[in-house]
């Protein structure tokens, strides 16, 4: 598995990606474990960077999701970088972060991705989503890095993942099948 700055073969990992190293200029992730990387991009309409998703998470997200206080740190036609800052009311016993409010990251970040691919705002719904949660990540800053992997007639194929900043290891991993609606949402 590997996230990088710029789609470069073998190159950019996860570990190396602080919160200071982010910016919606920069940006290009691709998320996978192969070298195809993220979904092609032939040519974005329009640019949804991080001041649209940032009015999309404030304007179109539920409540109890934008009460995560999610952080638009890049947003780009190649992916998402959003940060959820330490929240106590999110931590289960033993101060680890709840899958559950983590699910909900997982979701909001992939529609963010999905709306920089799309260059802007579409109804899209998730069909499915799974996720593993392969190690508890402790109360703190989390990075949820995400990217359309494919995007065909109906459907969008979108993934994401977990680290703590500087800590190499992936801690949760998401995908999700998301499907185009066609009413119109604006934002």
């Amino acid at each position: 598995m590997r996230a990088c700055l710029e789609p470069k073969p073998g190159d950019g990992c996860i570990n190396r990606l602080g919160v200071n190293d982010m910016s919606a200029e920069a940006l290009r992730y691709c998320v996978g474990s192969d070298s195809s990387g993220p979904a092609r991009v032939s040519k974005p309409p329009t640019l949804f960077g991080p001041a649209e998703a940032t009015e999309f998470l404030a304007r179109l997200v539920s409540p109890w999701t934008q009460e995560l206080g999610l952080i638009v740190e890049a947003c780009s036609p190649w992916g998402a970088a959003l940060r959820l800052p330490r929240n106590s009311r999110i931590l289960r016993p033993g101060n680890a972060l709840s899958g559950q409010a983590l699910l909900a990251c997982a979701d909001t970040a992939m529609a963010v991705a999905i709306m920089g691919h799309l260059g802007e705002v579409r109804n899209v719904a998730t069909v499915t989503i799974a996720t593993d949660f392969m190690r508890g990540i402790p109360a703190g800053d989390v990075i949820v890095a995400a990217t359309v992997r494919r995007r065909a007639r109906t459907l969008i194929f979108a993934e994401c993942t977990f680290a703590e900043p500087g800590i190499p290891e992936i801690a949760v991993h998401a995908t999700a099948t998301w499907a185009f609606i066609p009413a119109a949402i604006s934002i």
